[in-house]
């Protein structure tokens, strides 16, 4: 019998969404790695890492005039403690992916107001990666697919840094993100709050053809595919092994542990035959290529009344909030280490 963790990957490249060196050795092979605020937070909790904020705090001290940081200004100290802390764990799974393999940080959702303020600060992580032996071709920064968002990526991708557009909820914002040059997209399955509460979940019995985000995600691949989209689709927010199941044949989905453990130990049946031909059909098939227009010009008139759509607001709206208060509880971490360095040891009083 075939797992469909193994009937999955015979059609779409999985990613690893954690870091984790025991799931990335056991459910091996993994072409990326995606990572995000939350994934950060739960890995810097751990005891086995408890030293990594000390380091990335003597770290900074160190290094915040080469990467122009005042340290007096606590926020930027700070989100430069939790880059390096980071960058830092992230290492640790590089060698264990496919050698082209990409690993993925995301950028902050507080810096989203301000064109120049995501690409400073993506510009930064990027630093951060090759101060620590990762170099720009091997890392990838998230952004999420905001206007300012999709603009900087524009600027990034111009400079030579790799973007990934996430937080990705229309076809509008999909077709800006290739016109910005991104490695991929992440569309989202599922809205955010799905995974803290399970009323936001729809169980659908076959969701290649009921769930509304499996159909954009399938239908933005079909898009990509006719029109010779070099973009991939990385998709993302997965709640239930089906949820992933009904992607095969996309081009990358990325799983965290709890979803790869479901798929490894599950065999396919009957029922998950029919969602794997539906799926697979689904990415496969001609799409009206869409008109060619400009989404990135100075105002982006047409991209923003796309995003004014009140479920594409209402999920994108969420999605920042959510992520900016995972954000400013890991710079939160940061803040008691940086505190704990400079109170004195009781033996040295």
């Amino acid at each position: 019998m075939t797992s469909l963790l193994d009937a999955i990957r015979d059609v779409t490249t999985i990613d690893l969404d954690a870091i984790d060196v025991d799931v990335v050795t056991k459910y091996a092979p993994f072409r990326d790695m995606t990572c995000n605020q939350f994934i950060v937070q739960s890995v810097l909790t751990m005891p086995e890492h408890a030293h990594v904020l000390a380091f990335a705090v003597d770290e900074a001290l160190k290094s915040a005039k080469e990467f122009g940081v005042d340290v007096t200004d606590s926020t930027s100290f700070e989100q430069l403690v939790v880059d390096i802390a980071s960058v830092n764990v992230i290492k640790e799974i590089k060698p264990r992916l496919h050698p082209q393999g990409l690993v993925l940080l995301q950028t902050c959702c507080s810096k989203l107001g301000d064109v120049n303020d995501i690409v400073k600060h993506c510009e930064q992580i990027v630093k951060t990666f090759e101060k620590y032996g990762i170099s720009s071709k091997e890392c990838c920064i998230k952004v999420p697919a905001t206007v300012n968002g999709l603009k900087a990526c524009k600027l990034l991708s111009q400079s030579g840094v790799n973007t990934l557009a996430t937080t990705v909820f229309c076809t509008e914002q999909a077709l800006a993100a290739a016109e910005a040059g991104c490695v991929a997209i992440s569309p989202y399955l599922n809205e955010l709050d799905a995974h803290f509460n399970r009323k936001f979940y729809v169980d659908y019995a076959n969701p290649a053809k009921e769930s509304p985000g499996v159909k954009l995600t399938h239908k933005i691949q079909r898009y990509y595919r006719t029109a010779n989209i070099k973009t991939q689709v990385k998709a993302a927010s997965f709640i239930a092994p089906i949820d992933a199941v009904a992607m095969a044949g996309v081009d990358a989905i990325t799983v965290g542990p709890t979803i790869l453990e479901g798929l490894a130990n599950t065999q396919v049946n009957d029922q998950y035959s029919v969602i794997l031909k539906d799926a697979i059909a689904a990415s496969r098939e001609q799409e009206e290529i869409p008109e060619q227009i400009t989404w990135l010009d100075e105002q982006a008139n047409r991209l923003t009344a796309a995003m004014e759509d009140p479920q594409v607001k209402r999920l994108q709206g969420r999605a920042n909030e959510v992520f900016t208060n995972a954000e400013e509880q890991l710079r939160a971490l940061a803040k008691v280490a940086i505190l704990n360095k400079r109170q004195p040891h009781p033996e040295s009083l």
